[in-house]
């Protein structure tokens, strides 16, 4: 993530802005689909007594 920061920001006056949006729309919605994704099945398991959680293994 630094050195894609770092590049970002050596690169960011050549590129034109519509590019710099391209950019920030591509790395951010995947991060944002992947927190998403990740906190659903998290939410769930943290409703679950730890008994119950154990007990089939």
């Amino acid at each position: 993530a630094l050195v894609g920061l770092a590049t970002f920001i050596a690169l960011y006056e050549s590129v034109s802005t519509s590019l710099v949006w391209i950019g920030l729309v591509g790395i951010l919605t995947p991060t944002l689909v992947g927190m998403l994704a990740a906190l659903y099945p998290a939410r769930v398991a943290a409703h679950v007594p730890p008994a119950e959680a154990v007990r089939y293994e």
